[in-house]
């Protein structure tokens, strides 16, 4: 089955290849075409972790959110606006969400997707304190956008996971911490899209820079780690 799979995403890949008409995604695909000939390619292990652990309509709604309506369609109205209004707008938005607020703000949140959506953003992160059904819904409403739902170990709890579980725009993101590891099993065990994100520092410097903390989210199968800055991190 794997290799099977594999099969049909070289197809696809080499398909896309000669449709594609910018230069950045003649790259892009050239790249992933080199990658997914090499059994030895880090990226090659990534893919395979992916086909093997992750529920294929889901790969297929995030990654057209991420890879078509966000970086294609949607960088290219950005930089459209960008070039007729002087504007900087940036590809992805990053939200603070308290959930026990998020009913009360819950029209505002609408608002403000849509606003994205005129000027082509369409990928959403979202830092989430504690858990909301409301929140799911909203996300629910927009299936054309991609978002990454950043929160605390403790808190991918079984209702989490049963709400985002019906959601193939959204990835979960698993703070790194001491139940790191138990959130990513759980998430796994339900085939679910996630990541790691990870807060830095002075404090984590070498950690980062040795690639020790990269070896550490890679053995918990996580195809994304982020990085964020802690408050007061300098330049």
């Amino acid at each position: 089955a794997l290799a099977a799979a594999n099969f049909v995403k070289m197809q696809l890949v080499d398909r896309a290849l000669l449709v594609s008409g910018g230069r950045f995604q003649k790259r892009f695909f050239q790249s992933a075409q080199s990658m997914l000939h090499n059994e030895q390619s880090a990226y090659y292990a990534l893919v395979r972790n992916a086909v093997e652990n992750i529920d294929h309509d889901r790969l297929l709604r995030f990654g057209m959110n991420i890879g078509y309506n966000s970086c294609t369609t949607g960088a290219k109205k950005i930089r459209e606006i960008e070039a007729r209004e002087g504007l900087n707008i940036p590809w992805a938005m990053f939200l603070e969400i308290d959930a026990g607020d998020f009913a009360r703000q819950r029209r505002r949140y609408a608002a403000l997707v849509e606003e994205g959506g005129e000027l082509g953003i369409y990928t959403w992160f979202l830092r989430v304190n504690g858990f909301s059904c409301d929140m799911f819904q909203w996300i629910e409403r927009y299936p054309d956008c991609a978002f990454g739902l950043l929160c605390a170990p403790e808190d991918v709890s079984d209702a989490l996971i049963g709400e985002a579980e019906r959601l193939n725009n959204l990835m979960v993101g698993v703070g790194l911490g001491a139940r790191t590891e138990d959130a990513c099993e759980a998430l796994r065990a339900r085939k679910m899209l996630y990541c790691i994100y990870c807060q830095y520092g002075e404090n984590r410097l070498r950690e980062i820079l040795s690639d020790d903390l990269l070896h550490d989210t890679q053995a918990m199968n996580a195809p994304f780690t982020v990085f964020l800055p802690e408050g007061g991190c300098g330049e």
